[in-house]
């Protein structure tokens, strides 16, 4: 009788083992990590922004800058010389036409800061009570408290026409303002902009939107992703992707290719979150075909695609355990992978920022430092 109750257990247990190995091949997966780094901005960061030719982020208790276009402190993250009062909620940043206007800070309370030296210095300027939100474009910073949203040059007037719902993006195609709003009120969607008056051009929560010239690219709080782009109008394009989104968008270009990279909050698989890419054509209007796993080179049709890493470099078990808020594409870097791809940077929910760039010799995502390997 002892030898059965050993047995059985026994059994039992490879069946089990065999079984999830035939589903998940997840100890596989903890076997090809790479070891972690922890990043040097912890937390929930905010969105990744870029202003004058540099880039910034912040957790609640500071901002945090990456120079990568010159000067002192290159290619390093640093603080800024100094920081708003208040845990901070969001950075936005404005650049009209080339020039820098101004870096924006929404701190807890409703203050809004400006900085116009990289976040040397720091001026106190609008106040909404409330905000939750604040969003950049081109010459217009946009607020959000989660029932309306402001134009900050206007801020006791909410911008009419039905907006509601929790701002969450801002863009522009070169003619329109576009803002796109979340929640469970009827009033979100995307909205175009003049003044304090806004169109309803997309009728749906939406988490995110993008523009690449006047390509416009959203994700709803569904599975798809819609467009308008010069073969489709009126954001009539929708794609089902089985994946829902943050709203996290990034434009990825490299070797005349361009795609979206999209933040995941729920994907499927063993490591559910991450993010995909989108693909856009040589007149950069949106590829209809899908959404893609980073490092899969291999389409439904048509010739061997690109991708913004490595294929090797095990995205998947990687950055593919954490939701991604806010993606970043260096301008003009090398990730230092075979095929010199630019760098990537994300804001994770929880786990800080990580990065895409060799370490220790090999292409990968990891905890974002300032190591050089």
């Amino acid at each position: 009788m002892k030898t059965k109750r050993l047995f059985v257990p026994a059994v039992l247990f490879l069946v089990s083992f065999f079984a999830a190995c035939t589903q998940e091949p997840l100890f596989w997966y903890i076997y090809l990590e790479y070891p972690p780094i922890d990043p040097i901005i912890k937390g929930a960061p905010t969105e990744i922004v870029e202003y004058n030719g540099a880039l910034y982020v912040a957790n609640r208790e500071s901002v945090w800058k990456y120079n990568y276009s010159g000067g002192p402190n290159l290619n390093q993250w640093v603080q800024t010389g100094s920081k708003p009062s208040g845990p901070i909620l969001a950075v936005a940043a404005v650049n009209s036409a080339g020039t820098a206007v101004g870096l924006y800070v929404l701190v807890e309370g409703g203050a809004i800061y400006k900085s116009t030296d990289g976040g040397d210095n720091w001026t106190q300027g609008v106040s909404k009570h409330g905000a939750q939100k604040i969003f950049g474009a081109y010459e217009k910073l946009f607020i959000g408290d989660g029932s309306a949203v402001y134009d900050y040059e206007s801020p006791s007037t909410s911008i009419t026409g039905g907006v509601g719902g929790l701002l969450r993006g801002a863009a522009w195609d070169g003619t329109n303002y576009y803002i796109c709003t979340a929640g469970d009120t009827q009033n979100t969607g995307i909205f175009t902009v003049s003044g304090t008056t806004a169109i309803k051009v997309y009728n749906a929560s939406v988490k995110g939107i993008i523009a690449v010239g006047s390509t416009v690219i959203a994700v709803n709080s569904g599975q798809h992703v819609v467009y308008q782009d010069s073969a489709t109008p009126n954001f009539s394009g929708s794609i089902s992707t089985g994946v829902k989104f943050t709203g996290g968008m990034a434009l990825w270009e490299h070797g005349g290719d361009k795609k979206i990279l999209l933040g995941l909050q729920d994907g499927s698989g063993t490591f559910p979150y991450g993010y995909r890419e989108l693909d856009l054509d040589g007149s950069g209007n949106v590829n209809s075909s899908g959404v893609f796993v980073p490092g899969n080179t291999a389409p439904t049709t048509g010739p061997t695609r690109t991708t913004s890493i490595d294929p090797g470099s095990r995205e998947t078990s990687a950055i593919g355990k954490h939701p991604v808020n806010s993606l970043y594409v260096i301008p003009n870097s090398n990730s230092g992978d075979d095929a010199s791809r630019p760098i990537i940077v994300a804001s994770t929910q929880k786990n800080g920022v990580w990065s895409y760039r060799v370490r220790r010799g090999t292409a990968q995502w990891n905890g974002e430092d300032n190591g050089v390997y």
